[in-house]
C-alpha cells in the first residue's frame, strides 16, 4: 500500500502498550486527523505488526522491540534528544523516536507535513477536510531541534481567557482553573503541533488546590515540561501566601523579610507537591506584592545593591537546596529570571546563581526589545543563558492586539541566539487567541 487510506483500505496505526502515555495520546491525535480525512476510524493496535501484517503506520521509541522492526539506520538519531524519523519500510511507514519527545515530534510532524493538517486548526477554523487518499512520503526524514533545548509559552492574560472558557456566561465568586480544562488541552496539543516542550500554564497557580494540581499533572501527562512564572519562584505565588497566612490567623502584611519562616514553610510543601511531577523546570527568585521587587512593599529591606542581591541570591540557594532534598537521584533543572530589578543587580555581580541554573534574560515590556543592558550583561562561562518575550504588552487597552511584527521577533531572537541564549526560550503569549500567528513564527525560530 502507497498511500495512509485510500477508498478501500486504511494503514492500521501500531503503537506499542509499553510506549509512554504522552507518545500514546500524540496517536490518539494522529489517529483523529486520520478519521477527519478519511472519514473512517483508523485501527489502533497496541503490539507490533506481525512480519506478513502490510499497511502498517508504526510508532516507537529506541529501546523498545517495535523500533527495531523495520530495518531503517536509526545511528543518526541515536543518542540525541528529540530526534525522529519518518520513513518508509517493507510493511509501510515508521515514526521512530530518539525518545518520547522526539517520537511526539514524528507523529505531529507526519501530521503537518504529510496529512497537511493546520497545528493551528483548533484556533484558525482550518479543519482537516475529507480527501479520497494521502499518498506516503518516498524518502526519509530526519528531523530534531536545531537551537532551543528548553522552549514554550506562558499563557497569560487569564481575566480574558476565562470569559471564553464558559462561553461569556458570568459566575460570582469566579476561580479560573475550575473551567481551563477544555482550553489547556487545545493549548497543549496546539503547542506540541508546534514542538513545544514547555508550558508555564498559566499565573496564580496555587498546587495546593486539586483543581490547579490537575493542571500540572495534565501538562506533565502530555510529555512536557513544566514550570512557574518568575513571580512565583517554586510555585508559590505572594497571593497563595496571603491566603495561607489569613486561614492562619495572621494579620498584616505578610512578607519574606518579617515573617521568613513561613515563607520557606510555604516553599517546602509546595515544592513537596511539584516534585511529584517529572518534567518540572524549577523557577527561583524572591518577587514582591504585583510582581515588584520584594523592596517596593517595605522598607524594611536594605537599601544597597550589595545587601538586596544578597538576600534574593541567599533566597534562591535556599530554595535550591530545598528542591534537591525533595527529588534525590532527580536531575534537577532551574532557572532564574532578569526581570525589572534582576538585570541591574546581576549586572553589577551583586546577584548571583547556584552552578547549573539557567539565567533567564528578558525584553522590556514596552517597546518588546531585550531590557536595557541586555549586551552588556556579562555571560560566564559554564553558566547558561535563555529568554523570555512577549508578544504582546499592554498596560492598558484591549489587550486584543498583537504588538510584534514578524521582523522584530526575528531580529530578537536571532540577536538572543547569536549570544548564545539558547538554553531556554518562554513567549508570553498574552490569551493566545489573538496571537497565534505570532506563536507559531517564535516556535519556527527556536
Amino acid at each position: 500500500m502507497n498511500c495512509f487510506f485510500d477508498r478501500d483500505r486504511m494503514m492500521t496505526v501500531y503503537c506499542g502498550a509499553e510506549e509512554p502515555r504522552c507518545v500514546r495520546l500524540a496517536v490518539q491525535d494522529l489517529c483523529g486527523d486520520l478519521r477527519k480525512l478519511s472519514g473512517r476510524e483508523a485501527v489502533l493496535c497496541d503490539r507490533a505488526p506481525a512480519a506478513q501484517t502490510e499497511d502498517a503506520l508504526l510508532v516507537a521509541t529506541l529501546g523498545s522491540v517495535a523500533a527495531e522492526l523495520p530495518g531503517i539506520d536509526l545511528s543518526r538519531i541515536a543518542g540525541k534528544p528529540e530526534h525522529f524519523v519518518v520513513a518508509p519500510f517493507a510493511q509501510g511507514l515508521a515514526i521512530i523516536g530518539s525518545d518520547s519527545r522526539g517520537t511526539m515530534w514524528g507523529v505531529y510532524e507526519c501530521c503537518r507535513r504529510y496529512l497537511h493538517v493546520d497545528p493551528l486548526y483548533l484556533w484558525t477554523d482550518h479543519e482537516p477536510r475529507p480527501v479520497e487518499s494521502i499518498p506516503l512520503p518516498d524518502g526519509a526524514l530526519i528531523d530534531g531541534p536545531k537551537t532551543y533545548r528548553y522552549r514554550g509559552w506562558f499563557i497569560n492574560d487569564e481575566d480574558l481567557i476565562e470569559g471564553f472558557c464558559r462561553q461569556g456566561k458570568s459566575e460570582e465568586n469566579y476561580h479560573f482553573q475550575r473551567d481551563y480544562r477544555v482550553m489547556l488541552d487545545m493549548l497543549i496539543e496546539t503547542a506540541l503541533r508546534l514542538k513545544q516542550n514547555l508550558l508555564i500554564p498559566c499565573s496564580h497557580l496555587d498546587i495546593m488546590r486539586p483543581e490547579d494540581e490537575a493542571i500540572v499533572r495534565r501538562v506533565t501527562e502530555r510529555g512536557m515540561y513544566v514550570s512557574m512564572h518568575h513571580q512565583e519562584p517554586v510555585g508559590v505565588h505572594q497571593f497563595t501566601l496571603d491566603r495561607l497566612w489569613a486561614e492562619r490567623g495572621g494579620e498584616g502584611n505578610v512578607n519574606f523579610i518579617d515573617h521568613p519562616d513561613f515563607y520557606r514553610e510555604v516553599w517546602a510543601e509546595c515544592i513537596r507537591r511539584w516534585a511529584r511531577y517529572d518534567g518540572v523546570i524549577w523557577q527561583l527568585g524572591l518577587r514582591g506584592r504585583g510582581d515588584r521587587p520584594v523592596w517596593y512593599q517595605n522598607d524594611r529591606v536594605p537599601e544597597s545593591t550589595a545587601e538586596r542581591g544578597k538576600l534574593i541570591s541567599d533566597a534562591i540557594r535556599t530554595q535550591l537546596e530545598m528542591v534537591r532534598r525533595e527529588c534525590p537521584g532527580k536531575d534537577v533543572i532551574s532557572t532564574a529570571t532578569l526581570w525589572m530589578e534582576g538585570m541591574p543587580l546581576y549586572k553589577e555581580g551583586a546577584l548571583t546563581f547556584p552552578d547549573g541554573t539557567i539565567v533567564v534574560q528578558s525584553d522590556f515590556g514596552p517597546d518588546q526589545m531585550w531590557g536595557e543592558g541586555y549586551n552588556e550583561t556579562p555571560r560566564y562561562p559554564g553558566t547558561e543563558y535563555g529568554v523570555y518575550y512577549h508578544l504582546a504588552f499592554w498596560g492598558c487597552g484591549p489587550h486584543l492586539i498583537e504588538g510584534n511584527r514578524p521582523e522584530k521577533i526575528r531580529f530578537n531572537f536571532r540577536q538572543a541566539q547569536a549570544k548564545g541564549d539558547t538554553a531556554y526560550a518562554v513567549l508570553n503569549v498574552s490569551n493566545f487567541r489573538e496571537f497565534v500567528y505570532g506563536a507559531r513564527y517564535e516556535a519556527q525560530l527556536t
